[in-house]
This record gives structure tokens, C-alpha cells and sequence, in this order.
């Protein structure tokens, strides 16, 4: 009797863990997602990088 009812808890308690790492899980995805969106937005506000110029041979002209 006592074991039957440790199992039923054990069991309920690894449901209750199961259920809460998905909703972690759902929060994680969500976030990464606005993440990814933010810095596409930025991205999309900051001019582009300047190019380096071409330095051509050992005295230093450009």
C-alpha cells in the first residue's frame, strides 16, 4: 500500500517536472525568437561597415 501510493507520487512528480521543463523550454524559444527579431532590426538601423582600403606594396600607398 505504501509503495503504490510512493509510485503514484514519484510518478506525479516527474510529470509535474516534465510539464515545467516544456513550459521552460516554450520560454526559451519564445525569447530566442524576439532575440533574433531585435537584432534584425538593429542590423537593419546601422549604416553598413566602412571597407578597408587596399594598401598595394611595402611603401605604403594606398
Amino acid at each position: 500500500m505504501q509503495l503504490e501510493v510512493a509510485e503514484r507520487e514519484r510518478d506525479r512528480e516527474r510529470e509535474e517536472r516534465s510539464r515545467e521543463r516544456e513550459q521552460m523550454q516554450a520560454t526559451i524559444d519564445d525569447l530566442r525568437a524576439r532575440l533574433d527579431r531585435a537584432e534584425s532590426r538593429i542590423a537593419g538601423l546601422l549604416p553598413a561597415p566602412p571597407t578597408p582600403r587596399r594598401r598595394w606594396g611595402l611603401w605604403g600607398r594606398s
